[in-house]
């Protein structure tokens, strides 16, 4: 039932087409069958066996790798942006901007080439102005830094989860009470997720499946209700 929920969540999100670029790829709904196995299920069987701090940390790594995947994407995402739209214009004009002014002289008339050298100059503080607004290399960074942070803390969780207890180097309350807190840390510092374009529904924000199928219809009717009021695309989400 888990199982089948996850897909479902992660069809109605890419129904909307605001989540992520599969939706532009015409991908293929997925066909929800019982026999769909998530490769959790197979490395971790939820039964009597699993403590109750265990299936915490399970839950904490699933969303750890989730928003590694996601801040990974985000990176390249700012990255893209920073150098196609940003930095190779203004490394472009700023080296036009000097050709005209020292190699153009007999040519054009000064004020020809002073006024040309003003426009570009104009354009090269816009693209400035607009690039320290919307923080970019900054954002940039610490999609990297988190990208980073959340996949080596999946790392530690997954082989304290795999030793035996008697391998283990720490109490798992212990272990919990500081992976939690570093988790929390993470969430803080990141760029905030969106929660339109993430791709994943959060392990930590369900308590069992009944409680994950409400989350998933709220998200659904959220979802068309924002995309109604917003006179543009869903871009804008």
């Amino acid at each position: 039932m888990s199982n089948l929920l996850d897909n479902v969540a992660i069809e109605i999100i890419d129904s909307s087409g605001a989540i992520n670029q599969h939706t532009k790829r015409n991908r293929p709904a997925v066909t929800l069958s019982s026999d769909h196995e998530h490769p959790y299920d197979k490395l971790y069987e939820y039964n009597d066996r699993i403590s109750d701090i265990d299936k915490i940390l399970i839950r904490m790594r699933k969303n750890c790798v989730y928003l590694s995947i996601y801040h990974n994407r985000r990176y390249h995402y700012y990255k893209n942006i920073l150098f196609c739209i940003f930095s190779i214009p203004l490394i472009i004009l700023s080296a036009l901007n000097s050709f005209f002014a020292v190699g153009t002289q007999i040519y054009f008339q000064q004020e020809t080439i002073s006024l040309v050298n003003a426009i570009i100059s104009l354009f090269c503080g816009i693209l400035t102005s607009v690039e320290l607004l919307w923080q970019l290399k900054e954002r940039t960074q610490r999609e990297l830094l988190s990208h980073k942070d959340f996949y080596k803390l999946s790392l530690d969780i997954f082989r304290f989860l795999q030793l035996d207890a008697a391998n283990r180097e720490k109490e798992e309350k212990q272990f919990l009470s500081e992976t939690y807190s570093i988790y929390q840390k993470y969430i803080e510092t990141g760029n905030a997720v969106n929660v339109y374009r993430r791709g994943f529904l959060d392990e930590l924000e369900y308590i069992n499946d009944a409680d994950k199928s409400h989350i998933t219809i709220f998200l659904k009717e959220k979802i068309e209700e924002d995309l109604n009021s917003y006179w543009c695309s869903s871009c804008c989400l």
